[in-house]
């Protein structure tokens, strides 16, 4: 069970973190710093990790050479981060524990944060893609929340050189309690979004390049008042907030896709209804944390080999 320790530089790290996710500093990539420390536990991968504030990008589609089919359970010991899988929005606090498949593209933005983590193959957990949701949170303080965190402390503890039967034994009673605490008895800390929310959320992304995109037409689309439309989305700054946010959010995307060229951050800002440059390089900053052109200069894709090798490349490629 080989352990590996590490202070990274910007490049180091994205190299590091490449199984998982495409990295965007906020911030100077010169400035960048960020440590790791991993080691493997019968079938789990454990790492402690702590990096600067950035955005972290998970395509599959672009992760080429490395497995999906396994889960990425996180706590925080500093920091917060907040993001969007699909329709789900994502977020994560200090001492919260949430668990996310990573078979899907998720986007996050994180503070600068001190972090522990645990890969879960599918098969630990029996877990099922069509029946077990795609993402789960238990918050802090509750008593579910308390009892993983306690479990995952005993999990870190464990000596890098223990004997392969009993890392094997620790690892498989830690799958079997998040089996059961964030699968297998499911509550407001662990369902899915409410079937309205859903639907509404799907109505207003399959459209959101629509200029009349209006709180009006969705109440008559979707048969609520006004009241109703505004609660559901309140926690998202509201109807035009989260229309905003979700046209940024594409914005990002063909950004991210696209060589840098002369004229492209306006061209891609106009498709998605944003005409006034300034307004929306302020938006775009205030919602990434980052200049639109900063997405074009951190894009390309991800290989398997990376520029530099870390065990934690390899021990995903076998996963």
């Amino acid at each position: 069970m080989p352990a590996e320790g590490n202070s990274f530089g910007f490049e180091e790290w994205r190299s590091f973190a490449a199984p998982f996710f495409d990295v965007i500093p906020i911030g100077s990539q010169d400035a960048f710093r960020a440590h790791a420390t991993s080691k493997r536990l019968g079938r789990l991968v454990v790492s402690e990790v702590g990096f600067d504030a950035a955005i972290f990008d998970r395509d599959p589609g672009r992760l080429k050479g490395f497995d999906t089919e396994f889960l990425l359970l996180e706590t925080y010991d500093r920091g917060t981060n907040r993001g969007r899988a699909g329709d789900i929005a994502t977020g994560l606090e200090t001492r919260s524990v949430q668990v996310f498949d990573m078979a899907h593209p998720w986007r996050t933005q994180t503070t600068e944060v001190a972090c522990r983590s645990v890969v879960i193959p599918y098969a630990a957990i029996g877990y099922d893609a069509g029946q077990h949701p795609a993402y789960a949170r238990l918050d802090a303080g509750s008593p579910r929340n308390e009892m993983l965190l306690a479990a995952m402390g005993a999990l870190f503890d464990a000596d890098a050189q223990l004997d392969p039967n009993e890392a094997e034994a620790l690892g498989d009673g830690f799958c079997a309690l998040v089996r059961r605490l964030m699968f297998n008895q499911p509550d407001r800390e662990a369902e899915d979004p409410k079937v309205h929310d859903l639907i509404l959320r799907k109505f207003i992304d399959d459209r959101i390049a629509q200029s009349d995109l209006s709180p009006q037409r969705l109440c008559n689309a979707l048969g609520v008042s006004r009241a109703t439309l505004y609660r559901m989305l309140a926690e998202d700054g509201g109807v035009r907030g989260y229309i905003t946010a979700r046209r940024l959010d594409r914005c990002f995307d063909e950004l991210r896709e696209g060589r840098p060229k002369r004229g492209r951050v306006r061209e891609v800002a106009e498709r998605w209804g944003f005409f006034d440059s300034k307004s929306f390089n302020r938006a775009f900053r205030a919602r990434f944390g980052i200049a639109p052109s900063d997405c074009m200069d951190q894009s390309g894709e991800i290989e398997a080999g990376s520029t530099v090798a870390h065990a934690m490349v390899d021990w995903m490629r076998r996963l």
